[in-house]
């Protein structure tokens, strides 16, 4: 098993989560997807098929896939620190009020 495929999958599920894929999806199909929603869950379940297509030990594959569910919050949480920082530097440089003449 390799954990590089591994944090790539986790990256990818909360990452497209956070940037709002999940929910463009979902309006373009009409339709809730809540495993989708859920980064934990999400994670979980990916890492479970990987894991039980490279490994057969069920044991092993399961405990990775805990392991990413929980790391995946921890990783959403990262994201969204670092999404508020750029809004702050973003109104820093880059004025909201209208300096033109009329």
């Amino acid at each position: 098993m390799n954990w590089i495929d591994i944090a790539c999958i986790v990256f990818a599920c909360v990452t497209a989560n956070h940037l709002g894929l999940v929910k463009a999806i979902e309006e373009a199909i009409d339709r809730e997807l809540p495993v989708f929603n859920c980064v934990k869950c999400i994670s979980f379940w990916s890492v479970l098929t990987y894991s039980l297509f490279v490994t057969h030990n069920v044991i092993t594959a399961l405990a990775v896939s805990f392991l990413s569910g929980y790391m995946a919050i921890w990783l959403e949480l990262v994201e969204g620190y670092i999404d508020k920082q750029y809004t702050w530097l973003y109104d820093k440089i880059y004025s909201t009020t209208d300096t033109a003449r009329d």
